[in-house]
């Protein structure tokens, strides 16, 4: 299996930033720099607090044994996770900024599991 993900920065509102794939990896995206290429996530937290409005969006969570933190750029070799048995494979595929007039980083993902 593999899937490519887009995500958006955090604070944007609309939980675009947060992605659950396979039901077993979850996605949350903290920070994106388009001029370095780099993206901050997290991967598999504990969510215990979301709250949104059409302006800003917050999150609260606490590690678990899965939680993994994640620093990538697309040049960087993929971030890998166990989870339950199964290896996944994070790579960062591209990282961008959308259209005026609301510019937003965006990062897209590559997800693959090995079976």
């Amino acid at each position: 299996m593999e899937k490519k993900v887009r995500l958006y920065e955090i604070a944007q509102g609309g939980a675009r930033n947060i992605e659950v794939v396979d039901k077993k990896i979850a996605l949350v995206v903290f920070g994106i720099d388009p001029q370095a290429k780099r993206v901050i996530f997290t991967v598999n937290p504990n969510i215990t607090e979301y709250q949104e409005t059409p302006k800003k969006q917050s999150l609260g969570y606490e590690a678990t044994n899965d939680t993994r933190r994640g620093n990538l750029t697309p040049s960087d070799p993929p971030f890998c996770i166990n989870v339950e048995g199964t290896k996944y494979a994070i790579a960062l595929d591209s990282v961008g900024t959308t259209e005026a007039p609301l510019r937003q980083g965006y990062c897209d993902f590559l997800i693959r599991r090995d079976d």
